[in-house]
């Protein structure tokens, strides 16, 4: 993994810990209770584990795939996503809806939940160990090799 990666997991890391804290100093009430028409904070947290959770199943199929000889085109499903992360950015009032896939049913405690999402970012975190710099290094050393003298 490459030191940027890693350093922005880092943070990541500590922002996950932060949230999970706050949701945790909220009274069983208030962890229960819907915020608006967006989550309670104890879904939330169910939210963002099954959310990271789902990113392994993609990036195992893309580690499958041989690399395209051109740029692909961005799916339709990837262009929804970036305009609902767009939106999420913007600080808009607007609830942004879940895919139905990633809306928590029976929602655990919270403290389950807050285990559930460490262990998933656990899990990204080791698919991601097995790039490490050296996969760039040697692509670049295989073209490098191959320029004119």
């Amino acid at each position: 993994m490459t030191p940027e990666l890693h350093q922005a997991f880092s943070v990541l890391d500590e922002r996950m810990n932060d949230l999970i804290s706050k949701v945790q100093s909220l009274s069983p009430e208030l962890q229960r209770l819907p915020v608006g028409k967006s989550f309670s904070p104890a879904e939330m947290l169910d939210h963002m584990g099954m959310t990271e959770a789902s990113y392994l199943p993609f990036m195992e199929a893309a580690r499958k795939q041989p690399l395209p000889h051109a740029p692909s085109q961005p799916s339709l499903f990837f262009k929804v996503y970036k305009m609902f992360t767009k939106r999420m950015k913007s600080g808009s009032k607007v609830t942004v809806p879940a895919p139905s896939n990633l809306v928590p049913v029976d929602v655990k405690d919270v403290d389950e939940s807050a285990a559930a999402w460490r262990d998933a970012r656990v899990k990204v975190l080791e698919f991601l160990k097995d790039f490490d710099d050296d996969v760039q290094w040697t692509h670049q050393n295989y073209h490098e090799t191959r320029l004119p003298q």
